[in-house]
This record gives C-alpha cells, sequence and structure tokens, in this order.
C-alpha cells in the first residue's frame, strides 16, 4: 500500500523541515509549499491525504488559501490541521471548518497523533489537543524565559543606541511607516521603535501583544489588512493606527528567539514574501548580517562608523533576495565597491550618509578600507544616480584609490547571482586600482561575456 500524502504549508522552512523529518519517519510521503499558492499548484499535481497549513502567511494566508481551495477543487477538502501561535486565528479556525488547531510551537508526536486520527476518520482526540495545548504552553513560556536569559548580559543603552541605527536604515530600506525591534527584558517585553519622529521611542508593551507570540513561538506573523481590529487594540494606538504588519522572530542561536524585528504600513499593503524572507534572514542571522552589538575589547570594527552597515556576509543574502525581486518586477541593480585611500573615519561615514536615499539602498564594510554599495531601482539611470553621488562625495572627502562598478539592466537579471555579482566588483575595482579612474561594467543581456 502506498504512503500517505501528506502536504506542508508553512512559510518558515525550519517548521517545514521540521514537520517533513517527522512525518517521513512516521512513513509518510510529505511534500511542502512555502504559502498558500504554492499549495494550490502541489494540490493540481496530487491530492493530499492530510494538510497541515501555516494560517499566517505573506502572499496567501491559510484562510485565503482554504477559500481557493474548497472553489478549485471539486468534492471536500482532507483534514486540515490549522497551525499558528497567534491568538487571532483561534476562532477563525474553528469557523472555517478546519479538522484541529494546533498552537505553536506544536509538539511532534502530538502533530503525528493527529495526522493518524484523521486519515483513520476520527474527531480530533481531546486528550491529545489538551496535551499539545499544554506542552505549547510550557513551551513558550520556556521560550520567553531563555529570551529573556540571553540578552541579561547586554547593557541595554548600548543595545539601544545601535538598534535604532539598524531601525533608521530598515525604515528608509523597506519605505515603512513604522520599524520596531522588541525584546524581553527582566520579564518585560520592552519595544524600541522608529517612526517619522526623529528619536526612538521605547515602552514596554502588554503581554497580549502579538509580538509577545513571535518571541516565543519564533514564527512569521504576517498581517497585510489589520483594519478588522486584531492588531490596532491595546499597544497598536500608540503607533498610530497600524494597517500592514509583518514581524520576524530574531534570534541569537537555533533555538532561542530574543526578540522581534516588525514593519508596518499605516496603509493597506501587502509585503512582497521575498522582503518576509529577507526579514527572516535577518532575524536568523542578526549578529552575521549587522556584527556583534560589542566588537571584542582593542578592536574597532569596519562598521563602527555606520552602525547600521552589513556584514559582507548579510550583504550577499541581501543582495540575493533583491536580484529575486528585480528579476520579478523587472528593475535594474547596481553594485559598486570603493577603495578609499585611508581607513573608513568619521568623513567616510558622512559621505556615504548624505549620498541621497537609503531607499533599496545597502552598504558592507569588506574590509576598513574597501566598501560596497548596492542599490536597486526602476531604471538604469536611478540605479546608477546614487552610486554616483557616493563615488563623488568619496572621493572629495577621504580620497579613493578605485571604484569598480558593475550595472545590471532588468534583461540581465536572471542570469546573475550575488557571488558572481559581487565577484565581478571585486575585479572592476581591482583592474581600477591598477588603471586608475571608474571601472564601469554594464551587463545586459547582449553583452553576457562580462559573467
Amino acid at each position: 500500500m502506498p504512503a500517505k500524502f501528506v502536504l506542508i504549508v508553512d512559510d518558515s522552512i525550519d517548521i517545514r523541515e521540521c514537520f517533513q523529518v517527522a512525518l517521513e519517519s512516521a512513513g509518510y510521503r510529505v511534500e511542502t509549499a512555502i504559502d498558500g499558492v504554492h499549495a494550490l499548484k502541489s494540490m493540481k499535481l496530487a491530492r493530499p491525504d492530510v494538510i497541515i497549513l501555516d494560517a499566517v502567511m505573506p502572499v496567501m494566508d491559510g484562510f485565503e488559501f482554504l477559500y481557493h481551495a474548497r472553489s478549485d477543487f471539486a468534492g471536500s477538502l482532507p483534514p486540515v490541521i490549522l497551525c499558528s501561535g497567534f491568538d487571532i486565528t483561534v476562532s477563525e479556525a474553528k469557523r472555517r471548518g478546519t479538522y484541529a488547531f494546533l498552537r505553536k510551537p506544536v509538539a511532534l508526536p502530538q502533530l503525528i497523533m493527529l495526522v493518524e486520527e484523521a486519515l483513520a476518520g476520527r474527531t480530533p482526540s481531546p486528550a491529545v489537543l489538551n496535551q499539545e495545548t499544554e506542552l505549547a504552553a510550557i513551551a513558550r513560556m520556556r521560550a520567553s524565559q531563555a529570551s529573556s536569559l540571553a540578552v541579561s548580559s547586554v547593557p541595554m543603552d548600548l543595545l539601544t543606541a545601535r538598534i535604532e541605527s539598524v531601525l533608521v536604515w530598515l525604515k528608509e530600506y523597506f519605505d515603512v511607516d513604522l520599524a520596531l525591534f522588541a525584546l524581553m527584558r527582566e520579564k518585560s517585553l520592552v519595544a524600541i521603535s522608529i517612526t517619522d519622529a526623529p528619536t526612538a521611542l521605547k515602552q514596554t508593551l502588554g503581554a497580549d501583544s502579538p509580538i509577545l507570540s513571535i518571541i516565543e513561538t519564533g514564527s512569521t506573523l504576517v498581517v497585510p489588512d489589520a483594519s478588522n481590529g486584531h492588531l490596532i487594540a491595546g499597544d497598536w494606538r500608540v503607533f498610530g493606527g497600524i494597517r500592514s504588519f509583518a514581524g520576524v522572530p530574531i534570534f541569537s542561536n537555533p533555538l532561542v528567539a530574543i526578540g522581534a524585528l516588525c514593519l508596518a504600513m499605516r496603509s493597506l499593503a501587502r509585503f512582497p514574501a521575498e522582503d518576509v524572507l529577507l526579514l527572516e534572514e535577518a532575524g536568523r542571522r542578526s549578529a552575521r548580517l549587522w556584527g556583534p552589538v560589542e566588537a571584542p575589547a582593542g578592536e574597532s570594527p569596519p562598521w563602527a562608523g555606520l552602525p547600521w552597515a552589513l556584514t559582507r556576509e548579510g550583504f550577499e543574502v541581501l543582495v540575493e533576495m533583491e536580484l529575486r525581486v528585480a528579476s520579478r518586477r523587472q528593475n535594474a541593480i547596481e553594485l559598486a565597491i570603493f577603495e578609499l585611500e585611508h581607513d573608513f573615519d568619521e568623513r567616510a561615514a558622512d559621505a556615504i550618509r548624505l549620498a541621497g536615499t537609503r531607499y533599496r539602498t545597502a552598504l558592507s564594510m569588506f574590509d576598513k578600507r574597501r566598501i560596497a554599495l548596492f542599490k536597486r531601482a526602476l531604471d538604469v539611470k536611478s540605479a546608477s544616480r546614487q552610486i554616483n553621488e557616493a563615488a563623488a562625495r568619496l572621493s572629495h572627502s577621504t580620497g579613493v584609490r578605485g571604484i569598480g562598478s558593475v550595472l545590471l539592466t532588468p534583461d540581465s537579471i536572471d542570469v546573475v547571482t550575488a557571488e558572481s555579482l559581487i565577484q565581478m566588483a571585486v575585479r572592476a575595482v581591482n583592474e581600477s586600482i591598477d588603471s586608475g579612474g571608474i571601472n564601469h561594467v554594464l551587463v545586459s543581456a547582449s553583452s553576457p561575456a562580462h559573467l
């Protein structure tokens, strides 16, 4: 007899892999989907026997998936086990007729028991559901305690100063109304936020804040439209009436979420899947993206003048995500590397700050004299404008030994990776140092030789 087919739909790669390994070990055939859209495509190829569905996902969430699945496919749906770390979905799950609702973090033995009961046509066992609820509550409490303990050794003033710089960059990079970082501090949920005000707002959030659930469950929360009141109550009034929201957990290691990184809009807006994935990468690798909060004793790290500058690893992750967006939207991209005459200092930092908007602009300090600057824009001219402004200001303020710039036209995006783009820019700046002047490389469909 062929193995029963279970479809897992969740935007978290960690949860998908965890569930998949557990269910395959139990003898099931498993496929996964990153959101409701991909799940519908999978169902057109093969009908699952059970669906394990995340409630809150970008692009198409679990409830929208249920609507389309019922209208697009003949007959009744297979049993759907809905999973979420957020209370806002409990009543909706019952109304939509799902087989069972599990609160994250999900206990794997109980999940497997529910799959077995669903396949046998039995109603969910109250004992299994109650046990799973109790285990989830214990796991959330332990996660909250671990989160508070993980950041207790870092001075709050140092942490706040570093976070403010990152939040300012995130707000401008994504062009949102609010960027927020929340963490557990002495059993309280403390939020540091940047809005339109010139300084950050620091406050304690309530125990019913959905941000706490992000930290306790390690789950992403994306709400395209919060006007129904789910997120407008309580803490959210302080932020001026949030309409659209995306929040991801920040991990100090793969097991401990120490906080949440959130973006919000006062208008109705859908956060692109690539932006959510980029935020999740930021949460998963926060220390490696922006460097440690505290530098080793006696060292002055390259990013000291620009606390929001990305590490090289983080820069490559961001560029890879932005290449996907540029491909879908037919945008242009430019990446330039500057070799300075002297070590990076406050003059160079000022030149970078004054070189235009930070919308879809990212910077990385490859070392103390080498700066990489990335820009995605609607067209080639717009992408180059900010790079040229930075080049002029750096040349005037601190001196530049060489500049290597790679410009991707919209028709060339699909044949370039982040690694190859950075390598091209490195070669270009090295040649520029040898020859003098700026070395521009244009990559288009008609000139693939540069790859």
